[in-house]
C-alpha cells in the first residue's frame, strides 16, 4: 500500500521565486540591474518602448541589416547585471532565437524556452522572476510556424490517442 505524504507547506513556485528573492536581497548577484537597483520607475521602460524597440530588431532582421555589436564590450556591460527590456516565452525550436529574430544585443532579453511554449510551474516562476525581480515592462510569448509540439497536441486532441 502506498503511503500518501501531506502537501508541501509552500508550492514549489513560490519557493523558486522566494529563494531567488532572497538571493538578489542578499547580494548574490541574481538580479542586480545594470543601471544600479533603483525603485525609480524609468519612463524609457514602457512596454510600448519595448515592442518598438523589438519590431524595429525585427525589421533589421527581415531586412538583413542586423546592427554591429562589440560583444567584449556588452560582456562588460551585462556582467554587473542585466535590466532586459522584454521576458520572452519562445519554443526551444533551433529556427526560432529571439535574441536575433529581434536583433537584440546580449541582455537585452529574458528568455525562457520549452518545447511549444507550454507553461509548467518552472516556467512560470521564470517569468514570475523577470517580472517582479527584474521588473520587465513586457512579456511576450513567441511562436512559430511548423512547431511540431503543437502539431503533435493537436493531433492527440482531434484523435484522441497518446503520442508515442
Amino acid at each position: 500500500m502506498c503511503k500518501s505524504f501531506p502537501p508541501p507547506a509552500v508550492s514549489r513556485r513560490r519557493f523558486l521565486v522566494q529563494s531567488l528573492a532572497s538571493a538578489s536581497t542578499l547580494g548574490l548577484g541574481m538580479a542586480t540591474p545594470a543601471f544600479g537597483q533603483t525603485n525609480q520607475v524609468d519612463e524609457r521602460r514602457t512596454p510600448e518602448a519595448a515592442i518598438e524597440a523589438l519590431l524595429d530588431g525585427n525589421e533589421r532582421y527581415v531586412q538583413g541589416e542586423p546592427l554591429s555589436r562589440d560583444l567584449d564590450e556588452l560582456r562588460d556591460h551585462v556582467r554587473a547585471g542585466q535590466r532586459p527590456l522584454a521576458a520572452v516565452l519562445s519554443c526551444s525550436d533551433a529556427r526560432s532565437a529571439p535574441e536575433v529574430i529581434f536583433d537584440q544585443a546580449l541582455g537585452a532579453l529574458y528568455v525562457v524556452r520549452i518545447a511549444g511554449n507550454s507553461v509548467d510551474p518552472g516556467v512560470l516562476a521564470s517569468m514570475e522572476y523577470a517580472v517582479t525581480l527584474m521588473r520587465v515592462p513586457l512579456v511576450l510569448v513567441l511562436g512559430h510556424t511548423g512547431c511540431g509540439v503543437v502539431a503533435a497536441a493537436i493531433r492527440q486532441v482531434a484523435t484522441g490517442r497518446q503520442m508515442p
